[in-house]
């Protein structure tokens, strides 16, 4: 194995986005995955994209937002995210409650559209759920199916450079409390000297 610069260990959607992400800065990558690229949770997990909420985060929700939407467009039609958020409803039993919500809320977070809708809204809104509810409905919500997210950056991934050994178990070697490299499935050891 010639010279790395990062090994990342599990073909996940983090560590496939990661490997995307760190070859598309220049640097040499090699993603060690044991079975098959979402082969894990990744591959069966409920995916989706939603603001946080609170003002110090939401730059990172955008810029996740925007990062999905570039792999969408790149990609080869496996992969696909809808622009407009799905919405989300936050019910409550109690009309007022969800009222005064959605009025904090539009102060607070403008750009989520926060509305509110009474019982008959909601039902028509969402036919399957019991009916009384009132809602604070929510511009925000974009589900993203997470096994064809994660082959997309496996493959952004390796059309960057990186490396992808999949059946290639993996884990960090360490010696005397520090990083001394990896130590892959079949005994072969890849010191630190040949991650830099």
């Amino acid at each position: 194995m010639s010279a790395i610069d990062v090994a990342v260990i599990g073909g996940g959607i983090i560590g496939c986005s990661a490997a995307a992400m760190l070859a598309e800065r220049g640097l040499r990558v090699v993603l060690f995955e044991a079975a098959a690229v979402g082969a894990g949770a990744s591959g069966r997990n409920l995916g989706v994209l939603q603001h946080p909420f609170d003002p110090v985060l939401a730059p990172l929700f955008h810029d996740s937002l925007d990062r999905y939407l570039r792999l969408a467009a790149e990609g080869d039609g496996d992969f696909e995210l809808d622009r407009r958020p799905a919405g989300l409803l936050l019910l409550n039993t109690d009309a007022d409650a969800a009222r005064a919500q959605a009025d904090r809320l539009r102060a607070a977070v403008p750009e989520l559209e926060p509305r509110f809708l009474d019982a008959d809204a909601v039902a028509e809104a969402e036919p399957s759920l019991a009916a009384g509810f009132a809602a604070c409905r929510l511009a925000t919500g974009h589900p993203v199916p997470p096994a064809a997210a994660t082959w997309a950056w496996a493959r952004l991934a390796v059309r960057r450079g990186a490396d992808l050994r999949e059946g290639a178990a993996a884990e960090p070697w360490i010696s005397v409390r520090a990083m001394a490299g990896v130590r892959l499935g079949n005994g072969e050891a890849v010191g630190r000297d040949r991650l830099a």
